[in-house]
């Protein structure tokens, strides 16, 4: 090693000093703990690192013996450890506004650790979730991967039978309802800030639920099964929890460093992971080697690693690991601008997103008039350029007459294409079609070309600097948000409510108070022959003397 490295580098008389000293021992030490890169990018160094700060001898001089070629250590980055301080900082926070840096690891308590993962065992998961169907990933040669359809239980099964040859690696998700036990058990324990549609997140104006975005996903990975989150997911911030037992390598690129990734890919291996992001993965040296800038680390059991927008990053588990996954995005400028920058990445890139991302952006813009102007300035151009390109789609139908303007802001994708539906779609049998597939029409009805919003309405909102709550734009979103109408009816609802769960109705029915139970939604909106049923029955009812023998419908 000496000798390598003498003759091939250039050395100060103390370096030469040092490596005389001990550094073959050094080298050793390195090579047999893993290497210089899992070495270095742990939390804390080795003492024999540390001494004599051999780390930037090695980083400059020994690592390309290590290769046996000249390789620029500075490539290699660590994540962000939190410290004990900082985590205590963490927990008292409402928002991930603490989120500077692109790579988070949290390491909780041991003990925090324990109670997190109590629901999270093998034994637990089959009896909550057995019979959930679910499609497993089986890892074979190469890339090659087999996706059967099973239930969890029967997963779990063949785990329990390979654990003792451990061979045959599996990789499965499922998603957890927000209302699941094990989220409520995570929310219990984790920081307002990092929590399952925490406060001041922007997905909670969300108007649907999107799997592995704004719901909760639960993760099985065994032997060596590695993966790449999806490509919607990069626009927000992401946040894992190892429920364990095993540990979970990682390794992940800066936003500002994934176009040159993905040139680089294209160039070397011929794939570009932008469309082939699941087929393709390469250990830590292989970055080093084609100098990519890149992190590794290590997730141990119970750790939180918080990744920030726009990281794209890859992890293989070193055992039976199991995990928490879910999204994030705060209202601040770098979060907004990657969802809008991501959204164009994928437009030209003729990727269809899952999220709805014009909807998203016109009720942030609604109801979070406290952002600074010169960001809400920046959402509300964006948003009147997507108008622009709606309108022009719209034109190029040659229709003489205009949309018809129809309440219907649920409609979100396309049935056909599943791109997002902004403004207008074209309504029929039951499908709502964006205007890019009703090009392809050969007859168009032009009664049945939609709006969701009134144009004039719409202009004049995302034009007016002070915008609010709106009965025709909000809508019903799937977490808590500032909408004042959402509260209003929430609150009327409420104060309707009798303590026996019954809604007292401002009208009589002969002198006397008609009483309806809504005990859920869907009780309100029963069929028709549901409520004829109800109607035709009767109860008794007793409150003092005021009540007496009412319908309940």
């Amino acid at each position: 090693m000496i000798k390598y490295v003498q003759d091939n580098l250039q050395l100060t008389l103390f370096e030469k000093q040092m490596l005389y000293k001990n550094g073959q021992i050094i080298f050793e030490k390195v090579k047999q703990d893993g290497g210089f890169i899992k070495v270095y990018c742990q939390k804390e160094l080795p003492q024999y690192l540390i001494e004599d700060n051999w780390v930037d001898l090695y980083k400059t001089k020994i690592i390309s013996y290590e290769y046996n070629q000249i390789v620029n250590a500075l490539l290699i980055q660590k994540p962000h450890y939190c410290s004990v301080t900082e985590v205590l900082d963490i927990w008292n926070l409402d928002s991930l506004v603490w989120r500077t840096s692109q790579v988070y690891v949290i390491s909780v308590p041991t003990e925090l650790a324990e109670i997190l993962t109590l629901n999270f065992s093998l034994p637990q998961v089959k009896q909550s979730h057995g019979f959930t169907k679910v499609e497993v990933e089986t890892n074979m040669e190469g890339s090659r991967k087999i996706i059967q359809e099973m239930q969890v239980s029967q997963l779990i099964e063949k785990i329990q039978e390979e654990q003792s040859q451990n061979r045959t690696p599996y990789f499965t998700t499922f998603n957890l309802h927000k209302k699941a036990k094990e989220i409520k058990h995570i929310k219990n324990f984790l920081p307002k800030s990092i929590r399952p549609q925490g406060n001041n997140d922007v997905l909670s104006y969300m108007r649907n639920e999107i799997p592995g975005i704004n719901i909760p996903q639960f993760e099985i990975r065994y032997r060596c099964n590695w993966r790449s989150p999806s490509k919607d997911q990069m626009c927000f911030t992401q946040v894992n929890l190892n429920l364990g037992p095993d540990s979970c390598l990682w390794i992940t690129i800066d936003k500002e460093n994934v176009a040159e990734l993905r040139q680089k890919i294209i160039q070397i291996e011929k794939i570009d992971i932008f469309i082939e992001d699941k087929v393709w993965f390469k250990d830590a040296d292989y970055f080093l080697l084609n100098n990519i800038p890149f992190r590794y680390f290590v997730q141990n059991e119970g750790d939180l690693v918080v990744l920030s927008p726009g990281t794209y990053s890859w992890q293989k588990c070193e055992g039976l690991c199991m995990s928490c996954s879910w999204n994030q995005a705060t209202l601040d400028e770098n979060s907004l601008k990657t969802i809008i920058d991501q959204e164009k990445n994928f437009a030209a890139l003729n990727f269809i997103s899952r999220v709805p991302y014009n909807n998203l952006i016109l009720d942030v813009v609604i109801h979070e008039n406290s952002l600074d102007q010169t960001l809400l300035n920046y959402l509300r151009s964006e948003l009147q350029q997507f108008i622009f390109e709606e309108n022009q789609n719209l034109q190029s139908l040659n229709q003489k007459n205009a949309p018809v303007f129809q309440e219907k802001r649920e409609n979100l994708f396309c049935t056909k294409c599943k791109r997002e539906l902004f403004i207008y779609f074209y309504e029929e049998d039951q499908n709502c079609l964006c205007l890019i597939c009703l090009k392809e029409h050969q007859n168009i009805n032009n009664s049945n070309i939609k709006q969701k919003y009134r144009f004039q309405c719409l202009n004049f909102l995302i034009g007016s600097q002070l915008s609010s709550c709106n009965i025709e734009f909000c809508s019903n979103y799937t977490g808590k948000t500032k909408c004042t109408i959402k509260v209003d009816e929430q609150q009327n609802y409420k104060n309707k409510v009798n303590k026996k769960g019954l809604i007292k109705l401002q009208s009589e029915n002969n002198g006397k108070n008609k009483i309806v139970e809504p005990l859920t939604q869907n009780a309100m909106e029963s069929s028709e022959e549901e409520n004829l049923k109800r109607k035709n029955k009767k109860q008794d009812i007793y409150k003092g003397q005021k009540f007496q023998k009412q319908k309940k419908l």
